[in-house]
C-alpha cells in the first residue's frame, strides 16, 4: 500500500482487499482527527463503507484492481474521494435508502455532501466533505 501523507492532504493507494479497510479506515480517521476531529467518527465509517462497497462491487470476478483514497482539507472542510477501476454501476437515489444498499445510505447521513460519478476511462469516485474548521486556526489567534 503506497501512502502519501501531507500537512493538509492524504493519499492511499491499495488494493481492493477486505484485509486493507481497517489499514485505509485508521489512516482516514487518524489525518481527519488532525483536521476535523468533530467528524472523525463519521470519517472513519464513511471510508470504511466507501472501501467495502469497492472490495464487494468494484471487481467481481476476484480480480485484483485498485482502490484509492484521497482526503484533503480545504476552505473549512475536510474533502475526500474514494475511486476505484472496477466495473462501475449506475448511480441510484440513495435518499431514503430505498433502491440503494444501506452502505450508500449511510454515507449520505455521515457527510454534508456525496456524489457519485462514473469514470470515463472505467470505475467509480465517490466524493464526500464535511464542514468543519481547521483546528489550529484557533491556535494561531
Amino acid at each position: 500500500m503506497a501512502q502519501v501523507s501531507q500537512e493538509h492532504e492524504l493519499r492511499l493507494d491499495s488494493v481492493a482487499d477486505a484485509g486493507k479497510i481497517a489499514v485505509v479506515r485508521h489512516a482516514a480517521r487518524t489525518f481527519a482527527d488532525t483536521h476535523c476531529p468533530a467528524v472523525s467518527q463519521d470519517v472513519a465509517l464513511t471510508i470504511s463503507e466507501l472501501c467495502t462497497n469497492v472490495v464487494l462491487h468494484a471487481y467481481p470476478h476476484g480480480d485484483p484492481g485498485p482502490m484509492l483514497l484521497h482526503l484533503w482539507f480545504a476552505d473549512g472542510r475536510l474533502r475526500g474521494e474514494v475511486t476505484d477501476a472496477g466495473i462501475g454501476f449506475r448511480p441510484r437515489s440513495f435518499d431514503s435508502g430505498a433502491g440503494a444498499g444501506m452502505g450508500l445510505w449511510t454515507v449520505s447521513q455521515l457527510t454534508d455532501e456525496v456524489h457519485l460519478t462514473r469514470r470515463p476511462s472505467g470505475g467509480t469516485t465517490v466524493t464526500f466533505a464535511w464542514r468543519c474548521a481547521d483546528p489550529r486556526a484557533d491556535q494561531d489567534r
